[in-house]
C-alpha cells in the first residue's frame, strides 16, 4: 500500500485545488470523531473521578455502612442475612481478582515472550494484553498479529515460537487461573460471563467490564445458595410437635 498512498500524495503535493478539496472531505468527518472522542474522554474521566470520591467515604464510613447493610439485610432476609452477605462480598472479590489476576498474568507471559523473541516495544505489546484479556478471546489480536509480522521479516523460527508461546501460556493459563482465583462458589459459566461483559460494557460503559460479570456473578451465587437453601429445609425431618399431632390424629374439640 505504501507505493499506492505515495503517489497519491505526490499528486496532491503539487495540486493545491485539489489538496484543498481533499482537505474539506477530511475536516468533517475528523471533527465528529474528535468530539465524540473527546466526550468519551472526558465521561471516562468524569466516572474515575467520581469513583474515586465515592470510594474515599466508603473508606471512611465504612464500618457503620457494613453494620447499617447487616441490619438491612436481617430485616429481609432473616437469620440467613449474614450467609447471603458473605456470599455476596467473597463473589465480589473473586471476580474482581480473578479479572484483573488473570489480565496481569497474560499480559506477564505476552512480554515476556516478546521480549525473548526480539520484537519491538514489547512492554507496550504486554499492556495492550493486558487490557485485552479482559476481553474474551482477546489476547490472540495481539500475540497473533506478532507471529505474522516476525514471518513477514523472515524470522520464521521466531514467529512459530510467539504463536507456540501465545498459544500454549498466553491463552491458555485464562482456563486454569480465572477459575482457582475466582473460586468454586463463584465460578461463572462461560456463556454467562460473556454476557456480563458485554452487558456490561453496553449498560455502563469502559467500567462495564468490572461492573456487568461482577453483577452477573453476584446473582449467580444468590440464585444458588437460594436452591441449596431450598433443598436444606426439604431434608429436614418434621419438627416434634408435627410429629406428635399427626401420631394422635386429630384432637377433639373441648
Amino acid at each position: 500500500a505504501g507505493e499506492g498512498l505515495a503517489t497519491y500524495w505526490e499528486g496532491l503535493a503539487h495540486n493545491a485545488p485539489a489538496f484543498t478539496i481533499e482537505l474539506k472531505k477530511l475536516i468533517g468527518p475528523f471533527a465528529d470523531v474528535a468530539l465524540i472522542g473527546g466526550t468519551l474522554f472526558g465521561a471516562g474521566l468524569l466516572e474515575l473521578a467520581l469513583s474515586i470520591f465515592i470510594g474515599f467515604f466508603l473508606f471512611l464510613h465504612g464500618r457503620r455502612m457494613t453494620a447499617l447493610t447487616r441490619q438491612i439485610a436481617e430485616r429481609v432476609a432473616g437469620a440467613r442475612a449474614r450467609r447471603l452477605l458473605s456470599v455476596v462480598g467473597v463473589t465480589v472479590t473473586g471476580v474482581v481478582y480473578g479479572l484483573i489476576g488473570t489480565a496481569l498474568a497474560q499480559g506477564l507471559l505476552a512480554g515476556i515472550g516478546f521480549w525473548i523473541a526480539g520484537v519491538p516495544q514489547a512492554l507496550l505489546l504486554g499492556c495492550l494484553t493486558f487490557v485485552l484479556s479482559f476481553v474474551p478471546a482477546g489476547p490472540p489480536f495481539v500475540w497473533g498479529p506478532v507471529a505474522l509480522w516476525l514471518f513477514m521479516q523472515e524470522s520464521v523460527w521466531w514467529g512459530i515460537f510467539v504463536a507456540i508461546w501465545g498459544l500454549l501460556l498466553v491463552s491458555s493459563i485464562d482456563n486454569f487461573l480465572r477459575p482457582y482465583l475466582l473460586g468454586k462458589n463463584t465460578n461463572l459459566p462461560v456463556l454467562l460471563g460473556l454476557f456480563g461483559l458485554i452487558g456490561g460494557v453496553l449498560a455502563f460503559g469502559l467500567i462495564g467490564l468490572f461492573i456487568g460479570p461482577t453483577l452477573l456473578a453476584v446473582a449467580h451465587s444468590l440464585f444458588r445458595e437460594w436452591i441449596a437453601a431450598e433443598l436444606e429445609e426439604r431434608r429436614q425431618p418434621p419438627s416434634s410437635s408435627t410429629e406428635r399431632d399427626q401420631r394422635s390424629g386429630p384432637r377433639q374439640g373441648v
